[in-house]
């Protein structure tokens, strides 16, 4: 989901086991499904940004109908036209269960996630304006294990992504944060968020951790970090979930859907 003007802009998911590729814009007050042409297969556990300067969303990446079809693919909704356009391949290899951000330089980040086969511990910039990958994996120095199923955020103040938890070959929940700047990659220190999986990043202004799924089932918190220190943010209906969708503009965090411990959810919350 990506937010923009204050609107919302959700694409796919899944339901079950089926994924979705449909389009849906809340304007506010009220979800309308928008009509488009050929546009990207359904997918689930892909990542969606809005692409401020030329006012479109952005996707890429996500798993299909099966654990082995995965995608590489980059795809941009031009709402004046109500038309998808296919945009350059040539980046990271295809997986799911990444996360993205947009940093100050009008760049796409992507970093980590998984496939069929194996976990990715990559990051890559993709050029909004030129449609180009670049793969910017620091080559020296620490960097977060191979992993999926994280969180981050961007941090314009120092210009860093920010990585929260996820998933890798030895711990199914991980609870480490770390931040990517001009120096690469530092952990930082201290305690925060419980280990968990499939939780969702937020920068409203600060960076906040919402849900997520730990050891003892549900977490139903959220975490805000601030000057690099954790510290509970208020909870509730809203981040007792897992997996939601969520965007964040003009301050405001969205939040939408997710699954609880059965059930997948269709709500949609703001931070007031």
């Amino acid at each position: 989901m990506a937010a923009s003007d204050g609107e919302l802009w959700l694409h796919g998911g899944h339901v079950d086991d089926d994924p979705l590729g449909d389009l849906w814009r809340f304007d506010g007050e009220q979800w309308k499904e928008v009509t488009t042409g050929a546009g990207p297969a359904p997918r689930s556990e892909h990542v969606a940004v809005w692409d401020e300067e030329r006012d479109r969303l952005v996707i890429a990446l996500g798993q299909g109908v099966t654990t082995s079809e995965v995608f590489d693919d980059v795809w941009a909704f031009d709402p004046a036209t109500s038309a998808w356009s296919q945009l350059t391949g040539g980046g990271p290899a295809a997986r799911y269960g990444s996360c993205a951000v947009v940093d100050d330089d009008g760049r796409m980040i992507i970093t980590h996630g998984f496939s069929s086969t194996q976990r990715f511990g990559d990051t890559w910039a993709f050029d909004l304006a030129t449609a180009n990958w670049s793969d910017i994996t620091p080559v020296d120095g620490p960097r977060p294990s191979d992993r999926c199923l994280h969180a981050c955020g961007f941090d314009p103040a120092t210009d860093e992504v920010i990585l929260f938890g996820g998933r890798n070959d030895d711990e199914p929940y991980l609870g480490d944060t770390w931040r990517l700047g001009a120096g690469g990659w530092r952990e930082l220190p201290g305690d925060g968020p419980s280990p968990r999986v499939r939780s969702r990043g937020a920068l409203g202004p600060e960076f906040l951790v919402i849900g997520g799924d730990g050891p003892d089932g549900l977490t139903g918190d959220a975490w805000i970090q601030r000057d690099e220190n954790w510290l509970p943010a208020p909870s509730g209906a809203a981040t007792l979930r897992i997996a939601p969708a969520v965007a964040t503009a003009d301050g405001v965090v969205w939040v939408f859907g997710g699954l609880s411990d059965t059930d997948p959810l269709a709500d949609l919350w703001r931070s007031r």
